[in-house]
């Protein structure tokens, strides 16, 4: 069980004993607005950037934007999708080493609804029919 909120991390699981482990954000924050549990963080961007320079001049071992947690980031996304495309629960590290969305899409588990390659700029057209309002 994952309790999540913009101060902490809480976590139950069998490695935990049963017992609720708290896990804090270790970088520095910007807070703005103190409202009960919960806080805004804002120059998120410039918060990082500053933990960058701390640590090439060597005041903190490790930065939170190493590469390790990227691949992390990404093993636990392609879980999700893998659990949903078995619909069962999986375990990390995964054992399929293809991309799961792949996969369902080559089954047919997941269908496309707009075939054709994907355009970024999609944001711009409006509607089902994904046409520009200047459209005539």
């Amino acid at each position: 069980t994952i309790n999540l909120t913009t101060e902490n991390l809480q976590l139950l699981n069998q490695d935990t004993k049963g017992l609720w482990e708290t896990h804090e954000p270790a970088g520095k924050f910007f807070t703005v607005a103190e409202k009960g549990d919960r806080f805004e963080w804002v120059e998120g961007a410039a918060g990082q950037a500053d933990e960058l320079a701390d640590w090439i001049e060597g005041k903190v071992d490790t930065h939170r934007n190493r590469g390790e947690n990227g691949y992390k980031a990404l093993e636990m996304l392609m879980a999700v999708y893998e659990s949903a495309r078995c619909h069962e629960k999986v375990t990390l590290p995964l054992k399929t080493r293809l991309n799961p969305l792949d996969l369902m899409i080559d089954s047919g588990q997941l269908t496309i609804e707009r075939p054709g390659r994907y355009d970024i700029r999609a944001f711009l057209l409006r509607g089902e029919s994904m046409q520009s309002d200047n459209a005539s």
